[in-house]
């Protein structure tokens, strides 16, 4: 038999009860309970879902997915571009520097003592004595003139005039 091959303590099929069993305690406990069927319960039912409601929540989480999407992308961005502002301005400060390190050697190599003596010794260049100097006055040939406008018609006049040539 089939109980000789395992043991009866793995044997749940003893404490099941039979179809006839359940109808027959059905029918004496008043009739209030409806026996279901093995095959109902093997099966659950398959829940039918409202199409435009399955739609709106899809909708809604593609609708979501973009927009965190879209923060994501915009916060990478943002954190580019601090980047990239912050180089340029460590090399703005770093070029500023080197500026004016180069305006100290140009001073310190261009003073007016250096400039007057590479004048002197190499050019052959002296400084003008007060009798080689010529002054210049600009002002005393210069003669402003006002001029006046002659009374001009204004825009009605001037279309006045117009229409009166055309009827003359």
């Amino acid at each position: 038999m089939a109980h000789e091959e395992y043991s009866s303590a793995y044997d749940l099929s003893l404490f099941e009860t039979s179809q006839i069993e359940e109808t027959r305690a059905a029918a004496s406990s008043g009739g209030k309970i409806i026996p279901l069927s093995v095959k109902g319960r093997e099966e659950p039912k398959r829940r039918h879902h409202n199409p435009f409601i399955v739609f709106g929540v899809f909708f809604l989480v593609m609708v979501s997915t973009a927009v965190l999407a879209t923060i994501v992308q915009s916060n990478v961005r943002l954190n580019e571009l601090n980047e990239s502002l912050l180089e340029t301005e460590e090399e703005i400060t770093n070029l500023q520097t080197q500026a004016e390190q180069y305006q100290i050697q140009i001073d310190s190599k261009l003073s007016i003592e250096t400039i007057r003596q590479y004048a002197e010794e190499v050019l052959g260049m002296t400084e003008a004595q007060a009798s080689q100097k010529i002054f210049i006055s600009l002002t005393n040939g210069d003669v402003g003139e006002v001029v006046t406008e002659d009374e001009s018609d204004n825009i009605l006049d001037i279309m006045t005039n117009a229409f009166q040539g055309l009827w003359s």
